[in-house]
């Protein structure tokens, strides 16, 4: 067994013990390794200026490393054990800058700076992906890449130039310029081996088996982990530091996505950006939300079962799972349990889980032929914004009959509501305006808000009954154009 944390950084090996591996990566960059390229503003995750570029040996792309950004203030050491870590120091070719840099300089892109090193590295990771695909790093690929970075100046229009004026002839991705067939290497046979790392106040254990998992889960009272996002914003905001913790990231069927009969299986490792990806096809509507669910940073390391377990009423993907009655597939010493997602939570952050159980991962039943889906959010913004309320439905319509449908609503009570009375009111109806009017006003009562700093009770309510008739209007007009 390892006892150390086995990483990359810039194409140097670096074994992580003791303290060190419970630092965030931002912390062990700027006060061990001087790499004060890193900057750290908002320590949450919001703002890039932290953004450095991660190679995951357990996510490959065409058998190589796939260089994705995150935000380096709320990773910790541990949860980048088998990744290649590339700062914004280690993006230059030799002492000259790379093309991304060298563009930044031209384009005027640096305002005071302190933001720029974020913005760089976001860019490289959009040029790279551009590359690879040998398609054009347009301007909406360009925006879409720095929408998880904040510039405080607002340069925005030079640093968009400056991503529309990369040489990309003259590019470099980082898998030519560092040697991955080695680094992957070294890094998979290290993390083909169990680690226990500890320091005076804190372990983490990295098993590479699921059994080893469930026994350790049995026997420690301590925190899994999957992307740990959540983690590291209460570590830098609220001093939540858990003196044991169980990391999952090492377990290959934890970061699995299987396609099976009739239904998804994605295992409790498996990011937001890999559902994005992958799931298009069967999933359609909820790619389209995770899109605008949040910056790529945060879903290249937050996990769905991570915003599962999380139980907030607000979560914005559990409507989605609830109208699809989705299955929590729970594991521990007695075995596999499964749960279907609507009685999975029981009060505010009270789940079916025994003490002894995690959640190995979600199985997602796909839709039979003629349902369809439709998911809504409001917030404040409609990009990477915490939901007011969120809206899902999972229908079928035959002939203008509503033959089944299932609705939920997030935000209007301590759990995400499936919507019972309201569904029974529309099911057989006629598909038309005055069904709708009327379930809308049962909606309105069957919800249960209260006020906070997002909005009043009465407004959530008015939310709720406008989105269902907001899901009537959009879908009549489908029908009327005949769309399936």
């Amino acid at each position: 067994m390892r006892d150390y944390i086995s990483i990359y950084i810039n194409g140097e090996p670096r074994q992580i013990k003791g303290d060190h591996a419970f630092m965030t990566l931002s912390d062990y960059l700027r006060y061990e390794r001087g790499l004060v390229g890193t900057k750290v503003v908002c320590a949450e995750g919001d703002c890039g200026a932290c953004t450095v570029l991660i190679g995951n040996s357990h996510s490959l792309k065409d058998g190589d490393f796939e260089y994705v950004p995150v935000n380096s203030c709320i990773s910790f050491m541990h949860i980048l054990d088998g990744c290649h870590i590339v700062t914004v120091e280690g993006l230059k070719n030799g002492d000259e800058l790379n093309e991304v840099q060298k563009s930044m300089v031209e384009n005027h892109g640096a305002q005071c700076g302190f933001c720029t090193p974020g913005f760089v590295c976001a860019l490289n990771a959009g040029a790279e992906a551009s590359a690879s695909s040998g398609k054009k790093f347009t301007e909406k690929k360009v925006k879409n890449a720095l929408t998880g970075n904040l510039c405080r100046c607002t340069g925005y229009k030079s640093i968009i130039e400056a991503g529309l004026n990369i040489d990309m002839a003259k590019f470099e991705p980082l898998t030519s310029k560092y040697d991955s067939a080695e680094i992957l290497k070294n890094l998979r046979s290290d993390i083909a081996k169990a680690t226990r790392v500890k320091s005076e106040t804190n372990e983490v254990y990295l098993p590479t088996k699921l059994s080893d998992a469930i026994e350790h889960v049995r026997g420690d009272d301590c925190v899994l982990i999957s992307g740990a996002s959540d983690l590291g914003v209460l570590y830098n905001k609220r001093g939540y530091d858990p003196s044991s913790l169980l990391g999952l990231h090492n377990i290959e069927e934890m970061n699995q996505i299987i396609k099976g009969e009739g239904e998804v299986f994605i295992g409790a490792r498996v990011n937001l950006h890999k559902i994005e990806q992958e799931l298009r096809d069967e999933f359609y509507e909820f790619t389209h939300m995770i899109h605008i669910f949040a910056s790529p940073q945060i879903k290249n390391r937050a996990t769905l079962v991570g915003n599962i377990a999380n139980a907030s009423p607000i979560g914005d993907s559990i409507p989605f799972l609830m109208v699809m009655n989705a299955k929590i597939i729970l594991i521990g010493s007695q075995g596999e349990r499964v749960v279907n997602i609507n009685d999975f939570y029981q009060g505010y952050k009270k789940l079916d889980m025994k003490d002894d159980e995690f959640i190995k991962g979600v199985s997602i039943p796909l839709l039979n032929e003629g349902e369809k889906v439709k998911l809504y959010k409001t917030s404040n913004r409609k990009d990477m914004d915490i939901s007011i309320v969120t809206f899902a439905s999972k229908f079928k319509v035959n002939e203008d009959k509503i033959e089944d449908i299932q609705i939920a609503v997030g935000g209007v009570g301590p759990v995400v509501m499936r919507v019972e009375q309201t569904e029974n009111e529309l099911k057989g109806k006629t598909f038309n305006k005055s069904a709708f009017e009327s379930a809308s006003m049962i909606l309105k009562k069957e919800v249960t808000p209260i006020d906070d700093v997002r909005g009043t009770a009465n407004f959530r309510r008015i939310l709720s009954k406008n989105m269902l008739l907001k899901f009537y209007a959009e879908e009549s007009l489908n029908i009327s154009r005949g769309g399936k």
